[in-house]
């Protein structure tokens, strides 16, 4: 009788299909519902990384204007093909790492100029290096910026001097501004003004004066004026 019993009570114990197929869908629509909160939060811890990439840039930017007479470094040097980054990086001696980028490339470049949002824009990679803004994922506003003198800017604190760049605009590390023809439309990199929105729609911006926030591209974009990026 005891081990009768004792069976019975072991059967009953047993999940049955049904019931298994309850707790997988009760699973399934639990990490459904916290997945999206799972992915602003690592988006988050992103967007802090990527503006204290920035901040570094923007303080490196001011020891070189202490060191060059007041100027910024160029955004692009022909002799040699040197772009601001190389420029800044041998001038302020910043530490590099080799790393291959998604073009294949292996590229020696500081740690700090990489964001790890970087997501292949809507009008696709496409070829000729447009492949390197995993490593080199901030661009220049080389109109405001580039070889100009501190002196010469009267309100740093709202002229943007890099933001999250989706590309390079004519294979350069830059930014259009708006009235140069350039677009916000994110569908061409020949017409875009290279802008991204990496973080939960927005762009990290660092301002001339050395301060970074985030904005979305529309209210940098402004209509299509030049508010934020010519002095």
């Amino acid at each position: 009788m005891y081990h009768t019993a004792y069976r019975r009570i072991k059967q009953n114990k047993k999940f049955t299909l049904i019931e298994l197929l309850i707790v997988i869908v009760i699973i399934a629509i639990l990490v459904a519902m916290l997945l999206p909160s799972l992915n602003k939060v690592k988006e988050s811890a992103r967007g802090i990384t990527c503006v204290n990439n920035e901040k570094q840039l923007g303080f490196y930017m001011i020891n070189y204007t202490d060191t060059y007479n007041g100027y910024y470094p160029p955004y692009y040097i022909m002799l040699g093909g040197k772009h601001w980054w190389n420029i800044l990086s041998n001038a302020m001696s910043i530490p590099v790492h080799s790393k291959k980028s998604l073009d294949g490339n292996v590229y020696q470049v500081p740690k700090f100029l990489g964001c790890q949002s970087v997501k292949p824009p809507i009008y696709g990679w496409g070829s000729n290096n447009w492949l390197t803004t995993d490593l080199f994922s901030y661009g220049m506003n080389y109109i405001s910026v580039s070889a100009r003198k501190i002196g010469e800017i009267r309100r740093p604190s709202v002229l943007a001097a890099f933001t999250d760049i989706e590309t390079r605009p004519s294979g350069y590390f830059i930014i259009y501004k708006p009235t140069s023809g350039r677009q916000m439309t994110g569908t061409s990199y020949m017409t875009d003004w290279g802008v991204a929105s990496w973080h939960n729609r927005g762009t990290n911006v660092l301002w001339l004066d050395g301060h970074v926030t985030g904005m979305r591209e529309v209210g940098l974009w402004d209509g299509g004026k030049d508010t934020y990026l010519e002095q």
